[in-house]
């Protein structure tokens, strides 16, 4: 095969490849309604090919997630044991899920929670898994790595770790941020890795998530760039014809009466150059990541092509 000694240029057929089917895969029965409408990837950083294969097809940066390491060796946990009984101060209880196991109605309202919190995450899909699922997830982990914070009699916050020290999520509900739950919850994960024996604590966030990404400085992480992920919009056939319909018909009228007000010259040559002069705007956009719809014709004014998305920076 003459692709043998040229890995890199057959991981890039491969690539295309799969990359120009994702349009037909996309347009067979999907089932959600409407099917899907982007197509998304996720980069390991410093791989440039892969990010100069993905944005040269049109893909833009949607967000970049940080690795976060914490090393126990030597952590002064003596220092930061205040932080919990700060924040009980403010009326907060906290337990682990093997001391609350007899809390009425405790998984469905850790469900409900979860709910709440998955809608401040950057790739949540909107659709929670089943609460059995939900259940039989949250029954695989360690009950005394799995710290919950109380206020009212209901779960307001919690964090999860796993036995290998990555702590799959933390969370507090938005009205009860600021009194100190998530530095309290993130000493409690210390405590118990450190009786564990662990050595070191990891975990990701989003880049743009400024709060906990200081939190965990303050702690003593360590952070750097993780995965990278991009995405990019599909046009279905839909999407498509309203678009050509639109500018079709605002076209037509814009040229009908100039041809009207001055003949048949003046209202074909005005809406041509004005056409091309939009769809400049378009390719222009596309290229600095700005999303511009097809032009729209306003007669006697001119058009314009509305911007339907842009990127930080663009």
């Amino acid at each position: 095969m003459p692709t043998c000694g040229r890995p890199a240029f057959f991981l890039r057929r491969v690539l295309t490849c799969l990359y120009n089917a994702a349009p037909r895969i996309k347009q067979r029965p999907q089932p959600s309604p409407g099917g899907a409408d982007s197509l998304a990837c996720a980069i390991a950083p410093g791989d440039e090919a892969a990010l100069r294969f993905a944005t040269n097809r049109g893909f833009r940066i949607d967000y970049e997630m940080l690795d976060s390491e914490l090393d126990l060796t030597g952590f002064d946990l003596a220092h930061w044991e205040s932080a919990v009984s700060a924040a009980e101060t403010h009326g907060i209880r906290f337990t682990t899920l093997l001391q609350a196991q007899d809390e009425h109605d405790l998984l469905q309202n850790l469900y409900e929670l979860d709910r709440h919190l998955s809608q401040d995450v950057s790739d949540w899909s909107g659709v929670m898994p089943p609460l059995e699922e939900y259940k039989t997830s949250l029954a695989e982990c360690d009950p005394e790595a799995v710290f919950i914070a109380w206020a009212e009699g209901r779960p307001v916050g919690y964090s999860m770790t796993g036995a290998d020290g990555y702590t799959h999520f933390m969370g507090v509900a938005r009205a009860f941020r600021g009194r100190g739950i998530a530095l309290a919850l993130k000493v409690l994960t210390i405590r118990w890795a450190l009786s564990k024996g662990i050595a070191c604590l990891s975990t990701n966030n989003n880049a743009a998530n400024a709060a906990i990404l200081g939190l965990n400085r303050k702690l003593g992480y360590t952070s750097r760039l993780g995965t990278i992920y991009l995405v990019k919009d599909v046009v279905g056939v839909r999407t498509i014809l309203r678009e050509v319909a639109k500018t079709t018909l605002s076209l037509a009228l814009f040229v009908g009466l100039y041809v009207w007000w001055q003949g048949w010259w003046y209202g074909a040559g005005m809406g041509a150059i004005i056409l091309l002069h939009e769809l400049g705007h378009m390719v222009a956009g596309r290229m600095r990541g700005v999303s511009l719809s097809s032009p729209l014709f306003i007669p006697f004014i001119g058009a314009c092509c509305p911007c339907s998305r842009w990127t930080v920076g663009a």
